[in-house]
């Protein structure tokens, strides 16, 4: 109980403080407090995601401290000085190239708290970059990389769990774009990503679903797979689900900030996370019970996967089209 409050009031801290000292008190008592839920959970796992976690988030913010310190002993905030401030923020969490620990950590967590890392332990950090003037290129290469590393990485995975840690990885660099740009733009993307990501672990977690071949499970409920397959194109960002909207929002933001390459570059990286989203997508529909289905979705699986794939081509054009004209 204790330690819920904790959480809970470090997080309004982290949202409510004008000051940088404030937000980095906010941050280590809401560290505290989620370090002692990682250590409640009796497993071999979660002990060492907890210790890999605490270890991560001891060193950025021995970074973090430094880079303040060096600041006001120089009484100059140079740009070596920034680069380091930066970069502690960005290992907290867990941005490209400070990844690698992040999915193996999100493994070994429960639902419950791998929906928290995933969403508002972020929040911290978010707020200190927001603070920081640094350089555009820095922040544009930084977010592309996520993209890139967030989507390629996520191709091989098995685990839900994975995938859904390196999806995040993606989205921290659209979060990281946004919030240089717009910190109303960010809550909004923000709010959207937190609300629709709590959609999914909800399921997974009432299914137990660990694996991708675990979807088997919700064969038994048309429409759980119904609203998992909705949400799933939700996260994915396509057109035109409302996180489309959002990710639209950020694109507009770079195209006005002269950014147009960089904003091609992310586009496309992203593609990669979403053609996981539709394999699950397309996993789903596939060991979903041919006896509940429609007469229409039994003649849509006797079509070869060739035509499968052409139409479903042909459904992703014409949703893009609309938002090119």
């Amino acid at each position: 109980m204790i330690f819920s409050l904790l959480l809970t009031f470090s997080i309004i801290g982290m949202i409510s403080s004008f000051s940088w000292f404030m937000i980095w008190i906010s941050m280590e008592i809401n560290l505290l407090a989620f370090i002692t839920f990682m250590f409640m959970k009796n497993s071999k796992s979660m002990a060492e995601a907890s210790i890999k976690y605490f270890l991560i988030q001891a060193v950025s913010s021995i970074m973090f401290l430094m880079s303040i310190l060096m600041f006001f002993m120089t009484s100059n905030y140079h740009l070596n000085l920034e680069y380091l401030t930066i970069s502690a923020l960005l290992i907290k969490l867990g941005i490209a190239p400070f990844h690698s620990w992040f999915p193996e950590v999100i493994e070994g967590m429960t639902w419950s708290l791998a929906f928290l890392l995933m969403t508002l332990q972020k929040i911290g950090p978010f707020m200190l970059i927001s603070y920081i003037n640094t350089s555009s290129l820095f922040i544009y290469m930084t977010a592309t990389l996520s993209a890139i590393m967030g989507g390629i990485q996520g191709l091989s995975q098995s685990s839900i769990l994975k995938i859904l840690g390196f999806s995040s990885i993606t989205q921290n660099g659209w979060l990281l774009i946004t919030i240089n740009l717009s910190t109303k733009i960010w809550s909004i993307y923000f709010l959207i990503y937190t609300l629709i990501l709590l959609n999914i672990i909800t399921l997974l977690k009432k299914y137990k679903i660990l694996k991708i071949y675990d979807l088997n499970s919700l064969k038994t409920n048309n429409w759980m797979i119904l609203f998992m397959i909705m949400n799933m194109f939700m996260i994915s960002g396509l057109p035109p689900f409302i996180m489309f909207l959002a990710k639209w929002m950020t694109i507009q933001l770079m195209i006005m900030d002269n950014s147009l390459i960089f904003a091609l570059l992310l586009l496309s990286f992203t593609l990669i996370s979403m053609y996981i989203y539709l394999q699950m997508i397309y996993s789903i529909i596939m060991i979903s019970s041919m006896e509940n289905l429609t007469f229409w979705q039994k003649k849509m699986f006797s079509y070869p996967l060739n035509f499968k794939m052409s139409l479903l081509f042909f459904l992703l054009m014409i949703s893009v089209l609309p938002y090119y004209f």
